[in-house]
């Protein structure tokens, strides 16, 4: 959960994230203001690639991408942001 809860921050905090799911070997972020982001506190060990895209990050994480995504959703999820982590894309639910 550490792990999870170091992406969190650096993606800007619980209150930055809009999105985030699972998709096959990476976890896709849809942020609300990609300033927030540091990046360079994302390539944290076990991160393997971070891309970015507009208000979209990609961090790359290999075969660990479900689980990771599960705990930053639990993380969230205890800070009253939910959001989709089992599809690539298809976002279960979005945070408010």
């Amino acid at each position: 959960m550490d792990q999870a809860y170091r992406l969190i921050r650096a993606l800007g905090g619980a209150g930055n994230i809009r999105d985030a799911a699972s998709c096959v070997l990476r976890i896709r972020v849809e942020v609300a203001h990609p300033l927030l982001v540091r990046e360079h506190d994302l390539r944290i060990p076990g991160v393997l690639a971070v891309v970015r895209s507009g208000n979209t990050v990609h961090i790359v994480v290999g075969t660990s991408s479900a689980e990771l995504a599960a705990d930053m959703s639990t993380y969230l999820a205890a800070q009253g942001v939910f959001v989709g982590t089992n599809a690539c894309g298809h976002p279960v639910h979005l945070a408010p």
